[in-house]
């Protein structure tokens, strides 16, 4: 089972909360959680939103007999047989040798009890988990030994890694993370739609219908990029989304042009920038 990232679970949430009275729905909307990994019970919680964290300890040694976890401040280090995972409290990003998974919008790593949590989505599918709920539980069952886990990152195809990190950081400077990834969507999704060309360079240089970005007219895209905006690129590359469907976005109180506004369908607004389909 694959989730798309970001997500916060809220069918399964939903389908906990009508467990023939075991548990109430409050209990399993917020709150503490039982989660089986491989029928071994890890901590788990379930934040306001409904998005499920597990320990990330407890899920790594439920899933691989061989883990080993060491701390350095807010930074915790997993080992495992085949790789090593990364997440420091505070992010809204964890990476396993050199993927970055999103914990979503509103996701986070979080300290709780002194114990690093993660979201549930992203870790299930690093260990390419299948997940099912039942009794009032959420139920684990990683990929056996031997079989593949999630490995492949973001392919720096034609310098997909170079041209993204350049726009996001000529366009969305100043904005959070999350804005930065939204500007990165825009480009991804203009890439897989047949509306526009097919690379992440063609997009961003495309003026078939005049110049798409103001950062290509001012020369602002060939600037060093920022950190974030690197890290934004990543993410986006290896799989972060945060707009949906959406083609546009635009600066209102700085954008030569009205076109998008009036043309497009509104969807949402992030920072400075809102976003249409």
């Amino acid at each position: 089972m694959r989730f798309s990232r970001g997500g916060r679970l809220w069918l399964l949430i939903a389908a906990l909360a009508l467990c023939l009275g075991l548990c109430s729905p409050t209990a399993v909307a917020k709150g503490d959680l039982t989660v089986l990994v491989n029928r071994q019970a890890v901590n788990a919680w379930a934040d306001d939103e409904g998005l499920v964290y597990v320990e990330l300890e407890g899920f790594c040694q439920a899933a691989d007999g061989q883990a080993h976890v060491s701390e350095r401040g807010d930074v915790v280090t997993v080992r495992l047989s085949d790789r090593s995972i990364t997440a420091q409290v505070g992010k809204q990003y964890f990476s396993a040798d050199g993927v970055y998974y999103f914990c979503g919008v509103a996701g986070a790593v979080r300290s709780r009890y002194g114990k690093c949590y993660v979201p549930l989505e992203p870790l299930a599918e690093l260990f390419s988990a299948s997940v099912e709920e039942g009794d009032c539980k959420i139920t684990v069952r990683t990929a056996e030994q031997g079989q593949s886990l999630t490995t492949t990152g973001a392919q720096d195809g034609e310098g997909e890694l170079y041209w993204l990190s350049r726009i996001i950081s000529a366009e969305a400077r100043g904005e959070s993370l999350n804005g930065k990834i939204a500007v990165g969507n825009v480009v991804m999704n203009r890439v897989a739609s047949e509306l526009f060309p097919d690379t992440v360079y063609g997009v961003i240089f495309d003026t078939l219908y005049g110049v798409q970005f103001s950062p290509v007219a001012n020369g602002s895209v060939y600037d060093e990029p920022t950190e974030e905006s690197v890290l934004a690129a990543r993410l986006v590359l290896d799989g972060a989304e945060v707009t949906g469907e959406a083609l546009y976005f635009e600066n209102e109180a700085i954008a030569a042009s009205s076109w998008v506004s009036r043309n497009r369908e509104e969807l949402f607004v992030l920072g400075n920038h809102t976003f249409y389909a």
